[in-house]
């Protein structure tokens, strides 16, 4: 299996179009602000020259030579790209006018590149955000039933709200870590031209910053983990018990849940807090370094001047160089404190994509009938996945079309875990399960054969049209009145009605009949109704029951009510 980082590369390499657009920004801004650099060395010593003059106000008659090129390194030959004598008042004047033009254009420019950087990389950055959010949740949908038995839905939940957006520090870090090259790439060999000794003392800031960064980082590796592990744990409470706030209100629990969840969010503060000690410990270190470089700069350049071998303009070129440089090095070393809860992050993530998917399309194995005429359990055995008990044990049934199938047995006995292994939510430990007498039949096969209908009535915000219709098929115009009916509503125009989350604005019997009805518009060969008629009374039962004799080829029942069992022709007793 792939390391985690070259995974990650290739998430950020589908996005390299976005990221050298970003990159060729990058390098106009540094060469503009190299530029802009060379230009304020050219003022500051123009000014120097200058300066006698305006102290002996000889303005009027003064003559001021002005020089700006570029010397070749290789041949040592400089390039003059232009040189002019500015003489009088009104010349120096306009001279000085063109060189303030000239440094508003390049800070236009530097402004519109640095635009285009952000703007190019943050693209980038969103884009690969989305592909990862996309593929995690179709990596969710894709799971085996069983995984969210296991599993907190928080949990889940946090992988996408919260480690994804976690996972942009990474990104952005390499984002610095291109930046911060292409600077060093080239401002390091100016400053080498300027002078190589200086140059080589104030490299030597990058190592020790490094060395600084790791004492840190590895203190905020452990904390980082705590902080992930903290947020599903949080966020698995606080989905848990907004779920259940019925629950909560009726008992009484309100201000022990607040405790509750007080110690969660008070765990993740102080966790927080040490994290924030941690990572802001390094911009004063960091800081406190580069202040050093500096002033052996300062220091370096005023004993050259002193000795009449550099210039002013020598100084605030330099130090240009080394603050401008430096920026995304500092940039660099800021993220580095948050990569470590990055890679914590991205660790849950690919976990989770590496999770073994329910093979829900894997090929036609059997041909798929029209109608199911038999369906079969032939000694099945079943436990779930990492327990050692058996839930249910040498179970052999036989069914024939038209069979209204009543579940019976004791709480516990198995009746739930039973049907769902028919439309494949679990799969038998031992044994097989056949229809019309084949045992391939894929997990989308199964599925679309028969539907369970359990006791959650699960419905979508929507209208109560919008959930009957969740299959896909649409409600006919002469079903519309019926249906209405049958719900309980004055009209067919109230299917539009809509139902708020969970079906709130629904009651329990409402809830279920609407589920029954969407179950039943998907037209599936089998329905398995588990308790789902704990609310509805004699004439709706009736109606289901009658309902499924005509449309369906065979109904599992689990109830409580002895009167449904009354039109069931086969029994199951566990």
């Amino acid at each position: 299996m792939q390391s985690n980082s070259k995974r990650l590369f290739k998430y950020i390499a589908k996005e390299k179009k976005l990221i050298w657009l970003g990159v060729l920004a990058t390098l106009l801004v540094s060469l503009v602000e190299l530029f802009t650099g060379s230009m304020l060395k050219f003022l500051i010593d123009l000014i120097d020259k200058f300066s006698g003059t305006f102290a002996e106000g000889m303005l009027k008659d003064a003559k001021l030579p002005a020089k700006f090129g570029i010397k070749n390194p290789i041949t040592d030959q400089k390039i003059e790209i232009f040189k002019e004598t500015l003489k009088g008042a009104d010349e120096i004047f306009k001279g000085m006018l063109v060189l303030c033009l000239i440094f508003v254009g390049l800070y236009f420019l530097q402004a519109l590149f640095n635009y285009l950087r952000r703007v190019f990389m943050n693209a980038a950055t969103q884009k690969i955000l989305l592909n990862f959010k996309s593929e995690i949740y179709s990596k969710i949908v894709r799971l085996p039933y069983f995984f969210f038995h296991k599993n907190k839905t928080g949990d889940v939940v946090s992988r996408i709200t919260y480690d994804v957006t976690t996972l942009s520090e990474i990104i952005d870090l390499l984002i610095e870590v291109a930046r911060a090259s292409i600077y060093i790439l080239v401002f390091i060999p100016v400053m080498f031209f300027m002078s190589w000794e200086l140059s080589l003392f104030t490299i030597l800031y990058f190592p020790l910053s490094v060395i600084l960064i790791n004492l840190i980082t590895k203190h905020i590796k452990k904390v980082s983990k705590k902080i992930t592990d903290n947020v599903g744990d949080y966020t698995a409470y606080l989905e848990e018990k907004i779920n259940s706030i019925k629950l909560v209100k009726s008992f009484g629990k309100q201000q022990e849940e607040e405790h509750a969840f007080n110690d969660l969010v008070e765990e993740n503060y102080r966790h927080n807090l040490r994290l924030i000690k941690l990572r802001f410990a390094l911009n004063p270190g960091s800081d406190f370094l580069g202040m050093i470089v500096l002033s052996v700069v300062y220091i370096f350049y005023s004993y050259k001047l002193t000795n009449g071998s550099g210039s002013l303009g020598d100084i605030v070129f330099f130090l240009y160089l080394i603050k401008t440089a430096y920026k995304p090095v500092k940039k660099v070393a800021e993220a580095w404190g948050q990569l470590h809860i990055a890679l914590v992050s991205t660790k849950k993530i690919f976990h989770l994509l590496d999770e073994t998917e329910e093979p829900a399309n894997n090929g036609d194995k059997g041909k798929l009938q029209d109608k199911v005429n038999s369906l079969e359990f032939q000694n099945v055995n079943f436990s779930y996945p990492d327990d050692t008990r058996i839930v249910l044990k040498d179970l052999d049934f036989k069914f024939k079309k038209g069979d209204i199938i009543g579940v019976r047995g004791k709480t516990g006995s198995g009746k739930t875990t039973l049907l769902n292994l028919i439309p494949a939510f679990f799969n038998p430990t031992l044994g097989k399960i056949s229809i019309n007498g084949q045992d391939d039949l894929t997990v989308a096969q199964k599925r679309k054969l028969s539907i369970y209908l359990g006791t959650d009535s699960l419905l979508i915000n929507g209208s109560i049209r919008e959930n009957i219709e969740y299959g896909g098929l649409e409600i006919s115009n002469e079903k519309e009145d019926e249906y209405a009916s049958f719900i309980g509503l004055k009209g067919s125009s109230h299917l539009d009605w809509v139902i708020g989350k969970d079906g709130i604005n629904l009651s329990e019997g409402q809830r279920q009949k609407v589920a029954f009805l969407r179950a039943l518009l998907y037209q599936p060969r089998i329905l398995i109704m588990d308790e789902v008629f704990s609310s509805l009374d004699k004439e709706d039962i009736a109606y289901i029951i009658k309902t499924c004799k005509a449309q369906l080829d065979m109904a599992f029942i689990v109830s409580r009510k002895d009167t449904v069992l009354d039109y069931t022709n086969q029994s199951i007793k566990l």
